[in-house]
C-alpha cells in the first residue's frame, strides 16, 4: 500500500510539473522570431526536441547570456520565462536558479509586476525540486499575492496548484485539497479546459493519498472526458497520466485487472516516448507496468521493461521515478531468486531517497532492504520506526513553518506598504518646496530676460543697418563679378570654340583626301585639338556656373560629363550618386577638384585603358565622401611604368582638396581609383 502511495506523490508532481510548463506563456505579448536575430536562433535550438540533450543546454545558456546584454522590454523578459521553463524541462536546476535571479532583477527593475510574479513562481520551482519544500512555498506565496495585486487570474490559478504540490508534499492534503478548489473556482470563470484536467488529475491524486480510491478514480475519469477530442500534446499527455493514475487506484483496490489494463492503454497513448518533456510519463508507465507483472507472478519483458526507461533516465538526466525503478529492480530480482540483485538495487534505491531527503521514498526503500537482507533487518527496521516518527514531527513542524512564512510575508507587505505611503508623503512635501523655490527662480530670470532682450533689441537694429550696407555692397560685387564671368565666357564659346572647331573640320576634309600615312599623322591633330576644345567647354561651362556652388549643379555637370564620354566612345558607362550627399556643405574649390580628378581618370581611360565598361559611383561615409572609377581595361604596373602627368594631377588635387586617394590596378585586371574627401 505504502509503496503505490508513494508512486501517486511522484505521478502528482509530475503532472503539475508538465502544467507549470505549458501554463507560464506570457499571452500579452506575440513573439517575433527573426532568422537574423541570434538570440532567437539560440532559443529556436534549445527549444527543438531534434536538438540533442547537451547542446540545448548549452544553446539555452547562450540565449540567457545574450539576453543579458538586450534592453530590458517586455519581449526581453517574456523570453526569461521561455529560457526557465527549458531549464526545467531539461533538469538542469543551477542553471533554473541562476536564471531565474536574473529574471527577477530584470524585472525588479522594469518594475514590471507580471514579471515580478512569474520570476517569484520559477524560483519556487527550483526549491521545490531541490525538496526544499519551505523556501518553495515562500516563493509561491509572493507570486499569489502579486498576481492577486495585478488580479491576473489565469496565472492566480497555476499558483494554487503550485501551492497544492508544496502541501501535498508536507502530507499537508486538507490544506492542499483546500488550494486545489480555490484553483478550480478560477478555471471554472475562465472555462480553461487544460486547467480544470490538471485540477482534477491532481484532486485525484490528493484523495489516492486519503486512501479515498472510488473518489479518486470519478475525479481522473472527469479529466479523461476533457481530454476527449483534444490533438494537442499538453492534453494527450495529460490524457496519459490520468489513464496511469486510474491503473494506481485500481492497483489499490487489488483489482490487478483493470490495473494491467489502464496501464496498457497509457502506454498506447503515450505518442512520443522519448522527447524530454513526454518521456517522464513514458517511464512511469512503463515502470508502473512492470511492477503489476512482477505482482501477477508474469517476468516476460520485466527486466527488459525496467533497463529500457532507466537508460531513457539517464539518456536526459530525468530525476523523477529514478528511485521506484531502481526499487522495482529489487522486487524483480527477489521475486526470481536472486537475492544478491535485489539487496543490491534496494541498496542503490535508498542511496537515492536519501540524497532527494525524501522520508517517504526512504520508507519504501528501507521496507523493502527488510525483506531481501533479513540479515540487517534490525538496523533497517528500527531507522524506518524513527523515520516515520519524525515524519509526523515534520508534517506538524512543516504546518507550523508555512503558517509563520504566510504571516510574515503578509507582516513584510505592510510594512513596505506603510514604508512607502510615507515615502510618497515626504516627496510631496519635498516637490512642493522644490516647485516654489523654481516658481521664484522663473520670476527673477524672466525679469533678467526681459531687461536682456530690450538691450539686444536695440542693439538688433543696428546690426541690421549695418548688415544692410554691406549687403548692398556685396550685391554689386557679386553683380560686377557675374557679369564679368559671363563676358568671358561669352567669348571663349563664341571665338576660339567656333574657330577650333572649324579646324578641326577642314582637318577631317584634308585627312580624307591624303595618303594613309598623312592621315596617321593629321589624326593625332585632329584629336589633340577635340581635347582643347573639351578643356575650354568646360572652362566657359564652369564660369558660367559659379563654380560648382551647389549641389544641383555638381551633379548635373558630373552627369553631362558622363554623357559626353558616352558619345564618343564605346564603353558602356554608369554613374551612382548618393542622394544623401549634401553638396552644399562641401567647399566649391573641393568640389572642382574632384570633379578635375573624374575628368582625368575618364580621359585617361579614354586614351589607354582600352576598357568595356567604366563605373562612376559616390558614396556618402560617415562624413565623408567616397568616389570610386572602375574599368575592366588592361591596367598596368606601377613597377615597370612610372607615375604620368594625369597620374600625379590626380594625387595632386587629392592632395590640396584634403583628400585621399588609393589607385589599385593590375595587368589585364583593370583599374580602380578611391578618392576619399571630406564634406566639410
Amino acid at each position: 500500500m505504502f509503496i503505490g502511495s508513494m508512486i501517486f506523490k511522484y505521478i502528482f508532481g509530475f503532472i503539475l510539473f508538465f502544467i507549470f510548463l505549458t501554463s507560464c506563456q506570457h499571452k500579452k505579448i506575440p513573439q517575433h522570431i527573426s532568422s537574423n536575430d541570434s538570440t532567437s536562433l539560440y532559443i529556436q535550438k534549445a527549444l527543438s526536441h531534434k536538438t540533442p540533450y547537451a547542446t540545448r543546454v548549452r544553446y539555452t545558456q547562450k540565449a540567457v547570456d545574450a539576453l543579458v546584454l538586450e534592453e530590458n522590454d517586455s519581449i526581453n523578459r517574456d523570453r526569461f520565462i521561455q529560457l526557465c521553463r527549458n531549464f526545467n524541462d531539461l533538469n538542469s536546476w543551477n542553471n533554473l536558479k541562476k536564471t531565474s535571479k536574473i529574471f527577477l532583477l530584470k524585472s525588479q527593475e522594469a518594475g514590471d509586476e507580471y514579471f515580478i510574479g512569474h520570476s517569484y513562481r520559477w524560483m519556487g520551482v527550483y526549491y521545490e525540486n531541490k525538496s526544499m519544500n519551505d523556501s518553495a512555498f515562500y516563493y509561491y506565496l509572493r507570486a499569489e499575492k502579486t498576481f492577486k495585486k495585478i488580479n491576473n487570474k489565469s496565472s492566480l490559478c497555476d499558483i494554487f496548484i503550485d501551492k497544492a504540490l508544496v502541501l501535498f508534499y508536507t502530507c499537508n492534503y486538507i490544506e492542499a485539497e483546500t488550494a486545489l478548489i480555490a484553483a478550480l473556482k478560477i478555471a471554472d470563470k475562465l472555462k480553461s479546459k487544460k486547467q480544470k484536467v490538471s485540477i482534477f488529475i491532481n484532486l485525484g491524486v490528493n484523495l489516492e493519498s486519503q486512501k479515498d480510491y472510488t473518489s479518486a478514480i470519478r475525479y481522473y475519469k472527469k479529466a479523461l472526458k476533457l481530454t476527449q477530442g483534444e490533438n494537442r500534446d499538453d492534453f494527450k499527455i495529460s490524457e496519459t497520466i490520468a489513464l496511469n493514475n486510474m491503473a494506481i487506484s485500481y492497483e489499490k483496490l487489488k483489482n490487478f485487472v483493470n490495473a494491467e489494463m489502464f496501464y496498457k492503454k497509457s502506454l498506447k497513448k503515450n505518442i512520443v516516448n522519448e522527447s524530454i518533456i513526454f518521456a517522464p510519463s513514458y517511464c512511469v508507465s512503463i515502470d508502473n507496468l512492470a511492477n503489476i507483472k512482477i505482482k501477477n507472478k508474469n517476468f516476460d519483458d520485466v527486466e527488459k521493461m525496467l533497463t529500457k526507461t532507466l537508460g531513457i533516465r539517464d539518456s536526459l538526466k530525468i530525476q523523477q521515478g529514478a528511485e521506484f525503478n531502481l526499487l522495482f529492480f529489487s522486487m524483480y530480482h527477489y521475486e526470481t531468486k536472486n537475492k544478491i540483485k535485489a539487496k543490491e538495487y534496494a541498496c542503490k534505491a535508498y542511496k537515492l531517497s536519501s540524497s532527494y531527503k525524501n522520508p517517504g521514498d526512504i520508507l519504501i526503500s528501507l521496507k523493502q532492504l527488510i525483506k531481501v537482507d533479513p540479515q540487517n533487518a534490525l538496523k533497517y527496521s528500527s531507522e524506518y520506526i524513527r523515520i516515520s516518527d519524525s515524519m509526523q514531527q515534520l508534517e506538524r513542524e512543516t504546518r507550523n513553518k508555512f503558517a509563520k512564512i504566510a504571516y510574515e510575508t503578509e507582516e513584510i507587505t505592510q510594512q513596505k506598504n506603510t514604508a512607502i505611503k510615507n515615502y510618497h508623503r515626504v516627496w510631496m512635501f519635498a516637490l512642493g518646496i522644490i516647485g516654489l523655490l523654481v516658481l521664484l527662480l522663473i520670476i527673477k530670470i524672466q525679469a533678467a530676460k526681459k531687461r536682456e532682450l530690450e538691450l539686444k533689441q536695440i542693439q538688433q537694429k543696428a546690426n541690421e543697418e549695418i548688415s544692410n550696407l554691406m549687403l548692398d555692397q556685396q550685391n554689386k560685387i557679386d553683380t560686377g563679378r557675374s557679369l564679368e564671368k559671363k563676358r568671358i565666357a561669352q567669348d571663349l564659346h563664341d571665338g576660339i570654340m567656333n574657330m577650333l572647331a572649324s579646324t578641326r573640320i577642314n582637318l577631317h576634309l584634308l585627312v580624307q583626301k591624303t595618303p594613309e600615312e598623312t592621315r596617321k599623322n593629321f589624326t593625332r591633330f585632329v584629336d589633340g585639338i577635340q581635347d582643347i576644345e573639351k578643356e575650354i567647354r568646360n572652362i566657359a561651362h564652369d564660369l558660367n556656373h559659379g563654380a560648382l556652388s551647389n549641389k544641383g549643379s555638381f551633379v548635373g555637370i558630373a552627369e553631362a560629363l558622363i554623357q559626353e564620354q558616352k558619345n564618343i566612345s564605346a564603353c558602356q558607362y554608369h554613374l551612382e550618386i548618393d542622394w544623401q550627399i549634401d553638396w552644399e556643405k562641401m567647399a566649391g574649390y573641393k568640389k572642382i577638384h574632384l570633379y578635375r580628378i573624374m575628368q582625368e581618370a575618364l580621359q585617361n581611360i579614354l586614351k589607354h585603358a582600352q576598357a568595356k565598361n567604366v563605373e562612376v559611383s559616390m558614396r556618402k561615409t560617415a562624413d565623408y565622401v567616397l568616389m570610386e572609377i572602375f574599368d575592366d581595361g588592361v591596367g598596368f604596373s606601377f613597377k615597370k611604368q612610372k607615375k604620368g602627368l594625369g597620374l600625379q594631377n590626380i594625387m595632386a588635387r587629392a592632395k590640396a582638396s584634403d583628400a585621399k586617394a588609393v589607385i589599385k590596378t593590375k595587368i589585364n585586371e583593370g583599374t580602380t581609383i578611391e578618392i576619399t574627401i571630406p564634406i566639410s
